[in-house]
């Protein structure tokens, strides 16, 4: 599914062209958030023939809350498997300082000790304090959309349902070095590969394939007869001990994710 058809909330911004001429500013183009679309002609920048069409989109971001659909899923970055799964150059990289990352894990541990509620069946589990950039893609006006999602995160009120105190997002690698300028910083997630199965589902026996206990004969019964039932309650048990083991899942393996985090002020 589309990111613009399940997150909600939502809201954005966009920018669009006015003239060649930088930082101009059109009254009547508004972005999703009802602010003033900023001119960004870095078509004509790069390529002074190029001609700039008024209107022309150079720009979009959207944000919401932060959700998640695995019950499994924490931030962790100091997990074995947070980061088992870097390339040669990445984990040189973090080795040497050149990568913004949660070091000490203490990051981690803020953003797993906000609070989060919901049914990942339904709604999903919801983290109010956190708000995600779902969707972001710019030519050549990036940094001021970005900073305009932070500087309006910043300025919302307080409510029930969201007060967010960080961002997050997931990063291409090519764009990493431009989220870490802006003050992101790697951390870690973890999650178990789950199967996906509902409780009520996985606890549930089938009866079909069950046999009812028989009850023991009383004591007049011949001995053949106790005999026979003995054996078949006996079956009968083992059924049942190999239903309930064939509902037990088997050991998760960890799934790790990587995720951009900034702290808003």
């Amino acid at each position: 599914a589309d990111r613009l058809d399940v997150d909600d909330p939502i809201f954005g911004f966009y920018v669009r062209t006015t003239t060649p001429t930088a930082g101009v500013k059109s009254p009547g183009d508004k972005s999703v958030g009802g602010k003033d679309s900023l001119a960004s002609p870095a078509a004509s920048a790069s390529n002074p023939s190029a001609s700039v069409t008024e209107g022309m989109l150079q720009g979009f971001v959207t944000v919401t809350t932060f959700t998640t659909w695995q019950k499994t899923f924490r931030f962790d970055s100091m997990h074995d498997s947070a980061c088992a799964f870097d390339d040669a150059g990445l984990a040189q990289d973090m080795l040497n300082g050149r990568r913004q990352y949660d070091r000490h894990g203490e990051l981690a541990e803020e953003l797993q000790a906000t609070v989060r509620c919901g049914d990942p069946w339904n709604e999903g589990i919801v983290w109010p304090r956190i708000a995600e950039i779902s969707l972001l893609g710019a030519l050549g006006c990036g940094k001021p959309l970005l900073e305009l999602v932070i500087e309006r995160l910043e300025s919302l009120p307080a409510k029930k349902t969201r007060n967010y105190d960080y961002v997050v997002l997931q990063a291409t690698d090519n764009s990493v070095p431009f989220y870490e300028s802006m003050g992101f910083v790697r951390v870690g997630c973890i999650t178990e590969n789950e199967n996906f199965v509902k409780e009520e589902e996985a606890s549930a026996v089938d009866e079909d394939k069950i046999q009812p206990t028989p009850e023991l004969a009383s004591d007049d019964s011949d001995s053949s007869d106790v005999a026979e039932a003995e054996q078949a309650a006996s079956e009968s048990a083992a059924k049942v001990e190999d239903a309930k083991a064939g509902q037990q899942e088997s050991p998760n393996e960890v799934v790790s994710l990587e995720v951009f985090v900034y702290r808003t002020k």
